[in-house]
């Protein structure tokens, strides 16, 4: 079995924030994209909703547009065995006697993904130093720290 990388990339809103997605509570932040890929942070190997506090593995908290563009990159490699495998056996096979002829499948769309601005606040975490970028409104008492959990 052969592992394949995909590269997604993901423009950061003009602060230098990501947009992730809680997979619990399905509230959206931000998180700069300076402090998530920096080495420091690469111990972290679960995340935490600033919103409802919930933890899972950091992978669970991607966006759906960013889920959505691997599904499309997975099908488009998988479009691209298929018509290459189905070429050569054309290739191979065609003669006076069989004739074969296939549609090659078209692949999908690959959008740019571009982080939203809002109206968002960045706070620090105290522990970590790390940075949030939330929505923070009257009534939330809470803001939870992605990286180590604690309240801000």
């Amino acid at each position: 079995m052969t592992n394949l990388n995909f590269e997604i990339k993901m423009e950061t809103d003009d602060d230098g924030y990501a947009t992730f997605e809680c997979p619990f509570c399905e509230s959206t932040f931000g998180l700069s994209a300076l402090e998530f890929n920096d080495e420091k942070n690469s111990i972290y190997n679960e995340m935490y909703c600033p919103y409802c506090g919930l933890s899972d593995e950091i992978n669970h908290f991607y966006p759906k547009e960013v889920i959505e563009q691997v599904k499309n990159m997975a099908i488009n490699y998988m479009n691209d065995e298929i018509n290459k495998m189905f070429s050569k056996m054309i290739k191979s096979t065609n003669n006076k006697y069989i004739k074969m002829t296939y549609k090659p499948l078209k692949n999908r769309k690959i959008e740019n993904i571009k982080t939203q601005e809002g109206t968002e606040n960045i706070f620090e975490c105290h522990n970590c130093k790390n940075h949030i970028k939330v929505e923070y409104c009257v009534g939330k008492a809470k803001v939870f720290c992605t990286y180590c959990g604690l309240d801000i």
